[in-house]
């Protein structure tokens, strides 16, 4: 799936059909340059946008194409792509079953995620720590194909392309969801 306004589409239809996306929530962006970037809408579900739904916006949330409004968490996404020249995808579902997990359990998981696939995921405790425990993330590592979870928010997918993104999720989730049943039974 390439990265463009279709790629958002297939994106969240994906997720949707994953379990892991709420009908309006969550949100999505692609890179295109350092002025220039595809985000989804505020207000809309997201599992039935269509191609002129689509935004085209500039560094400071200028609409360039589009009648909608941007997600309202479009500076996010542009702090994220201005700290890893990497990333080129950003997707975003309010999410997480992170809550049902200790501490410990993440850390074991995060290790065996990454020996097996090579990329790890990042827990953030709090939406209020979300920018400086970014900071920290981006210091140690790059962001590319990895996955935060933000406690009570959900999960950023960061990748250099959509299909990409969307496997980093669905991997993560069948991570905390199996996790979760393994615990209950």
């Amino acid at each position: 799936m390439s990265n463009t306004r279709d790629g958002l589409i297939w994106a969240f239809r994906e997720l949707k059909k994953s379990g892991i996306l709420y009908s309006f929530s969550g949100n999505g962006s692609i890179k295109i340059n350092e002025n220039r970037y595809w985000i989804t809408p505020s207000g809309f579900r997201k599992n039935c946008l269509e191609r002129d739904d689509i935004l085209l916006i500039d560094r400071n949330g200028n609409v360039i194409i589009g009648n909608n409004k941007p997600s309202i968490e479009w500076e996010n996404h542009l702090f994220i792509y201005d700290k890893d020249k990497k990333v080129r995808v950003i997707l975003h579902t309010h999410f997480s079953r992170y809550q049902e997990i200790n501490e410990t359990e993440l850390e074991i998981l995060n290790k065996r995620l990454s020996e097996n696939s090579g990329f790890k995921f990042c827990v953030i405790p709090e939406i209020k720590t979300y920018y400086e425990k970014l900071k920290d993330e981006i210091k140690e590592r790059s962001l590319c194909d990895s996955v935060l979870i933000i406690k009570d928010h959900g999960y950023f997918s960061l990748s250099d392309s959509v299909f990409k993104a969307v496997n980093l999720i669905e991997e993560i989730d069948f991570l905390l969801r199996s996790q979760v049943i393994i615990k209950k039974s």
